[in-house]
């Protein structure tokens, strides 16, 4: 079996709540295969899923979860028009209301009986990193609205703009693998905004 199962994520505005989905392809050498049959053979089909499980992990701070999909939340896994739905109260209860800015792991597992009808017991996995930053990002994305129109004071452009690039930089780090930077970098801002300063502060306390 050559599956390469592949996942979408998707955090609400809020960060109340996640919504996940199967994103594997059908078709080729690592997708399922057709519900018609064919190409992949060796690969099992959508609907030969019987179980799955999720387990989202935060290794910077220990915060994790881990459970079984319910019928329903599976079907609507691999539904591509629907996902399942995670609120981080249901997961991790008080006090968080909210998914915390972070770079967490979300893994999801698959197991099955058959591939084409035949016995052949089969499981994959897919475990994705991926920038929750919605904090973060909400206050420094208002330090860019209140940019004046016309401004001869070079910081007042200066700190949302180098901020906003930090901030851009923590996605393409993740979707590059540099996993390490990326925290790094959301630790910064996450320092720099609980304190209630800006970048331009940080350069004049350092000598930098």
């Amino acid at each position: 079996m050559n599956l390469d199962l592949q996942t979408l994520i998707r955090v609400n505005p809020k960060a109340e709540t996640i919504t996940i989905w199967d994103n594997t392809i059908v078709g080729s050498t690592y997708g399922w295969q057709p519900a018609a049959g064919g190409v992949p053979t060796a690969n099992p089909k959508k609907s030969e899923v019987t179980l799955g499980s999720y387990i989202i992990a935060y290794p910077n701070n220990g915060l994790s979860f881990s459970g079984n999909f319910t019928a329903q939340q599976l079907a609507n896994y691999l539904d591509p028009t629907q996902g399942v739905t995670l609120s981080a109260y249901t997961l991790f209860g008080v006090p968080y209301y909210n998914f915390p800015d972070g770079i967490p792991t979300i893994t999801v597992t698959l197991h099955g009986a058959t591939i084409a009808g035949v016995s052949s017991p089969w499981s994959a996995y897919i475990a994705t990193r991926t920038a929750f930053i919605i904090f973060t990002q909400n206050i420094i994305r208002t330090w860019a609205l209140q940019i004046p129109n016309t401004t001869n004071d070079l910081r007042s452009v200066f700190d949302p703009a180098m901020a906003n690039l930090l901030l851009d930089g923590i996605y393409y780090n993740v979707a590059f693998g540099q996993y390490d930077e990326a925290q790094r970098v959301l630790d910064f801002l996450i320092e720099l905004t609980t304190a209630g300063k800006n970048i331009t502060d940080y350069l004049n306390e350092h000598n930098l």
